[in-house]
């Protein structure tokens, strides 16, 4: 190969650069026609396109390729944890209406979805108290509680201690729906809040395990109840714990599972609180031990139980507990006041404090974010009203008694979440009863209705003597109402 150096003025059409040919030295100037890119002999006579003189050489020159258009690609975002992408975009299948539990699975005008499954919205329930305070049962127990004045017992429970019980609330239902609320004392908040207002029916109250059997009527009262109260929970809460056989949320609620962890203290103000699966766990900063199994199939009363149920009941309906009892309880019943919020917020004047001096030391309340066993905040009356509710929603009760779980020493057969029996303790002539009680520190508590809607409710601030003072007032209202009350007993809170 030959380089060459051209004139510009030679005539001779070249780049303005050296180019190497594979030509013989003598056979002379290459024509301008002929590519010199191309190894092409002399003598074929091929014709190529002009190739502009500003071209450089080494530069190849597309002839008549028309440009390909290529596609853009949009890259389409992932859906966030718990989102699945349906053709409006990234939805919660547990809760979306439109899809609910799969894409294009839409519920109906008028339902809702809860858990991946339609609901039927409830029917709202009205519920009005009334002042009880000069209703005969009530002005007769208030003067005759097992043989003395209510006012006598609260300011001295005979037991051992003799505490004073600062304040009482109690609330009636009658079966025609009316409901009587009177209150005794004072709520032993001025102390801790200058803005407390006097105790009154809608002073608040913590409902220690009352808290238990309000969330799981919640849950009874949706159709996911159905499709899932007797599934195994081992899948949904493999990444927390796997008990050592199946467990199912009725197993759970009916104190059968084999759960460990029967009760919880709570949390002064201001200690950091644990989350649902610390607690479970057992893993500071909870104060519990963890929740572990033995076997299943006796009675073994259970809060940690109760706490699993939860944790595996927020991961399947991808919202609070306390979110879903709202909606499908404390709205339809009327029940205002009801709320599982620890702790309440500094603007909530209206609640209660404990009086105990050993478990609360300068103390207003503790705090419980064990929402599903110890967490609610209630009222008598709303307790009442949600009572006389659950009676409107029948196939919450029939779900109620599906389990009759036999307790050792105990008047009533335990079911899904509230204790039951015939009212007269052998038929259901006199109808259905069902009952709980509860403690948290410096608060106690007593529920006792009839499937026809009547209702006892009593809660106290000083739990003096255990739960004595509101299972007294409530068998002596059953006295004075000629109510069949059988075997109203808190042996296991």
């Amino acid at each position: 190969p030959v380089t060459m150096d051209v004139p510009r003025d030679t005539g001779v059409v070249t780049p303005d650069v050296p180019v190497t040919m594979d030509v013989p030295r003598d056979t002379g100037v290459v024509t301008p026609d002929v590519p010199v890119t191309m190894d092409v002999p002399r003598d074929t006579g091929v014709v190529t396109p002009d190739v502009p003189a500003d071209v450089p050489q080494d530069v190849a020159t597309p002839v008549d390729v028309p440009p390909v258009d290529v596609p853009s690609v949009d890259v389409i975002p992932a859906c966030a944890a718990g989102e699945t992408r349906c053709a409006s975009g990234c939805v919660d299948l547990m809760t979306h209406v439109a899809n609910c539990g799969a894409c294009g699975a839409a519920c109906a005008t008028g339902r809702s979805c809860v858990g991946g499954v339609c609901q039927a919205l409830p029917v709202p329930y009205t519920c009005h108290p009334i002042d009880g305070s000069t209703w005969a049962p009530i002005v007769a127990m208030a003067g005759n509680v097992a043989t003395r004045t209510l006012a006598s017992i609260m300011a001295a429970f005979p037991n051992a201690n003799m505490r004073p019980t600062p304040g009482l609330s109690v609330a009636v239902r009658e079966a025609d729906g009316t409901v009587h609320t009177a209150v005794f004392g004072n709520a032993f908040n001025t102390a801790y809040d200058a803005s407390a207002p006097p105790l009154s029916p809608s002073t608040l109250f913590q409902a220690g395990s009352i808290s238990k059997p309000i969330s799981t009527l919640a849950y009874l009262m949706s159709d996911f109840a159905d499709a899932t109260r007797d599934v195994d929970i081992r899948p949904a809460i493999a990444t927390l714990l796997v008990p050592p056989y199946a467990v199912s949320p009725s197993d759970l609620l009916s104190h059968i599972s084999g759960a460990s962890v029967h009760g919880f203290t709570g949390y002064a103000p201001g200690l950091p609180l644990p989350t649902l699966d610390q607690i479970v766990l057992g893993r500071s900063p909870a104060n519990n031990l963890a929740v572990t199994f033995s076997s299943r199939g006796a009675w073994l009363y259970s809060g940690g139980g109760i706490i699993l149920w939860q944790d595996w009941l927020e991961r399947r309906i991808h919202e609070p507990m306390p979110t879903m009892v709202h909606d499908l309880l404390f709205v339809p019943a009327s029940a205002t006041r009801s709320r599982y919020t620890q702790p309440l917020p500094a603007t909530e004047h209206d609640a209660a404090c404990g009086s105990d001096p050993i478990l609360l030391p300068g103390i207003c309340r503790n705090v419980y974010p064990e929402s599903a066993a110890a967490g609610l905040w209630t009222t008598p009356a709303d307790l009442a009203c949600i009572a006389g509710y659950a009676t409107t929603e029948r196939n919450a009760l029939t779900r109620v008694v599906s389990r009759t779980i036999l307790i050792s020493g105990y008047p009533q057969v335990q079911g899904l979440g509230f204790r039951h029996r015939p009212a007269n303790g052998v038929d259901e002539t006199a109808g259905h009863f069902y009952e709980h009680g509860g403690v948290d520190y410096g608060f106690c508590s007593q529920l006792a209705f009839f499937s026809d809607g009547r209702a006892i409710v009593v809660m106290d601030n000083a739990c003096a003597g255990d739960t004595g003072l509101v299972v007294t007032v409530t068998r002596t209202l059953c006295v004075n109402l000629g109510w069949t009350c059988s075997g109203v007993n808190l042996a296991a809170h």
